[in-house]
């Protein structure tokens, strides 16, 4: 009967960790969602490394997707908004056009925040200041 419950308490935290490390993968893979109704360009995976975030660290972000329509795009625009509060502006230049149906893999380096709360991240891409073709949103918490 011991070895029974042994054998049960292993096999749970077995399956528990395995649980955990799949959530963890996931999370990273489908991180956010979609901040814009009829975007040109279709983000197909999401990631933002390190994940989860720590205080002062150098984000890499990654938005992988494909053109529903040629475009160009002149900036990738990262805001953020800590608690709340008022948003922050990155620029990111492009310079590009991009043909209908084309795949690409935008990428941006950012800092995280430092003082412990919720932060509120979106990234577009725009044809111009303030005209953006896409756009996702996640959130992270320190």
């Amino acid at each position: 009967m011991v070895i029974m419950k042994l054998i049960f308490v292993v096999l749970f935290a077995c399956a528990l960790a395995t649980q955990v490390d799949t959530i963890d993968y996931l999370s990273q893979t489908s991180l956010g969602q979609t901040c814009k109704k009829d975007s040109v360009f279709a983000v197909n995976n999401f990631q933002v490394s390190p994940w989860p975030v720590t205080p002062a660290v150098q984000m890499q972000i990654s938005m992988a997707g494909t053109f529903d329509k040629e475009s160009y795009i002149a900036c990738i625009e990262v805001r953020t908004k800590f608690n709340g509060g008022k948003w922050v502006y990155k620029y990111f230049d492009v310079g590009q056009n991009f043909p209908y149906g084309a795949a690409y893999t935008f990428t941006a380096a950012i800092s995280s925040g430092t003082a412990a709360g919720e932060y509120t991240e979106e990234v577009s891409l725009q044809k111009k200041q303030g005209d953006s073709v896409s756009c996702w949103t996640y959130t992270y918490h320190i």
